[in-house]
């Protein structure tokens, strides 16, 4: 793992942005599973720990891969590339001292980032609705709960959606709260003990750990019902690619196929 990319993660981690991909269906009942749609390729877990990022739809706009699955046109890879710049007016930059910042203003950043972060899904959700058909606006929604993974039930339009009561939102807040200040203890030591560059493996195994608990806990306040509706919510499954994410890629999606449903098919 390179330096840079464990900065990154770093970064996502105590900025409180990092996200753990759901295995939901794991936990789900066999018998509702297979109740789902013959076509459906399988949806266990994938990855092995969080991802960084939010996963707010503009930054899933940037992979290629999501590009290819909604099949966007020219003029909307135009009109996206355009909102997205001037979306990104008035991000907070991240501070190179970080590491150097007391608790409380990593906190009040962590705070003004997630701000930030929640009015800029907010804008983007109406302008994409409008310049997305309803089917690849659907499906973009189902990727990013899919990345989102359990942390997706702290939004509110998905906890309305399951029916989530007031206690359930407490306690799925607080679970997940609880994780992402345990994932960013153990970055932060990681890196002042010297042991990021060293003992990867050790990190993601505790990463993982973080994952799993962090899932136990939050699938444990849903329903049956919650749990397959949540599932329902999250489309077929999408292999989102192991990069990072950039811009367009290399290349652009006039009349290109699906992803993963035409691979190999002219």
């Amino acid at each position: 793992m390179t330096k840079l990319s464990l900065t990154l993660l770093l970064a996502l981690a105590v900025s409180g942005v990092a996200s753990f991909p759901t295995t939901v269906y794991a936990q789900n009942d066999g018998a509702q599973q297979e109740q789902r749609s013959e076509g459906r390729r399988n949806r266990g877990p994938r990855g092995g720990g969080p991802r960084g990022g939010r996963f707010g739809l503009l930054d899933l706009l940037r992979v290629e891969e999501v590009q290819k699955e909604l099949q966007l046109t020219e003029d909307q890879l135009t009109a996206v590339e355009s909102f997205s710049k001037d979306a990104n007016e008035g991000r907070p930059e991240f501070p190179e001292n970080f590491r150097e910042m007391t608790e409380e203003e990593q906190a009040a950043f962590r705070q003004k980032m997630e701000e930030w972060s929640s009015m800029q899904n907010e804008s983007a959700k109406a302008v994409l609705s409008t310049l997305l058909e309803a089917g690849q606006y659907e499906r973009l929604t189902q990727i990013s709960i899919q990345q989102r993974g359990v942390a997706a039930l702290k939004d509110a339009a998905i906890a309305d959606q399951l029916g989530l009561s007031k206690e359930q939102r407490t306690k799925i807040s607080a679970a997940i709260d609880e994780s992402q200040g345990l994932l960013r203890s153990e970055m932060q030591a990681a890196f002042q003990g010297g042991q990021a560059g060293s003992d990867r493996d050790a990190i993601r195994k505790k990463i993982e750990e973080l994952r799993i608990n962090s899932e136990t806990k939050v699938l444990a306040e849903l329903t049956s019902d919650q749990k397959t509706e949540f599932v329902t919510m999250q489309g077929e499954a999408f292999e989102m690619p192991q990069r990072s994410f950039g811009g367009r890629g290399g290349g652009r999606p006039g009349g290109r196929g699906r992803r993963s449903r035409n691979d190999g098919q002219d």
